[in-house]
């Protein structure tokens, strides 16, 4: 919990670290926004025994850290833009394709309000598809299957989540995509095979991802405090690693120490 409430702390600093208003660091603060409300979902799934979703939404965080990674690696405004102006496209698409279906009108008109809305969106999208703001990414962006032009595995390498990508991100999917109907089954003693209950009560697994949840974000925090200039927190801690020895240490430091000191870090980098 004391990194999601360092998270959002970080969060309402974030509007006053930079006067401007590029797309760039709007985009960072949205994703970033996104990023910890994916970390308390996956806190409180986890906390309730619910560990199949969590896998879930810790997919959705490494997407998400992907994306923040690929357009703070990019110092102009150009992926950002290219981002903000895919989803438009997408959406409109998506929501032409329900406004023409037959069957989606009927049942739309039912509901008024529901057809204005989609309306409002799809005049909403189309705004920024037309506007000059994205004149010089929007070829590319057209023609692209994913925002950023690239595969999934090779955006994840882009990003230098290559460790991620193959370990963890791949097993999540079977979650997302509900392709592993044989998690749900386990041996049940002589009565032989059967349903797992809904509730998951082994600590192992829930662990292990609160562990991998826990490290990305500090990561995440780590990577954007970097990328504003490193902006000096007001209050530092002060460490005794042993007797006798006291040392001042930054806020997130100390928060990596301490979720180290609960939970190891699957992230860690062997030493060579």
């Amino acid at each position: 919990m004391m990194v999601i409430d360092h998270g959002c702390f970080f969060f309402k600093q974030l509007g006053s670290l930079r006067s401007s208003l590029r797309p760039r660091d709007l985009v960072i603060q949205g994703i970033f926004r996104r990023i910890l409300i994916t970390g308390e979902a996956i806190r409180s799934l986890l906390a309730r025994g619910l560990e199949e979703p969590a896998f879930a939404a810790y997919r959705t965080l490494l997407e998400l850290e992907r994306d923040l990674r690929l357009v703070i690696a990019d110092r102009s405004d150009t992926s950002a833009r290219r981002l903000v102006l895919f989803f438009a496209v997408k959406g409109r698409r998506d929501f032409d394709k329900a406004t023409k279906n037959a069957t989606t009108r009927t049942l739309s008109k039912s509901d008024s309000d529901f057809f204005r809305w989609l309306r409002t969106r799809m005049r909403s999208f189309r705004e920024w598809i037309d506007s000059a703001d994205y004149r010089d990414v929007a070829e590319e962006v057209n023609r692209a299957d994913h925002w950023h032009g690239l595969t999934h595995k090779d955006a994840f390498y882009k990003a230098e989540m290559a460790t991620e990508y193959h370990l963890e991100y791949g097993a999540r999917s079977l979650f997302v995509h509900g392709s592993n109907v044989e998690y749900d089954f386990a041996t049940s003693g002589s009565s032989g095979i059967g349903v797992k209950p809904l509730v998951q009560r082994d600590t192992a697994p829930a662990l292990t991802t609160l562990g991998q949840a826990t490290h990305s974000m500090i990561d995440i925090y780590r990577l954007i405090w970097e990328d504003h200039g490193k902006p000096q927190y007001q209050e530092s801690f002060t460490v005794e690693p042993a007797a006798g020895e006291r040392f001042a240490i930054g806020a997130l430091d100390a928060l990596a120490t301490q979720a180290i000191n609960i939970l190891p870090n699957p992230r860690a980098k062997p030493v060579p």
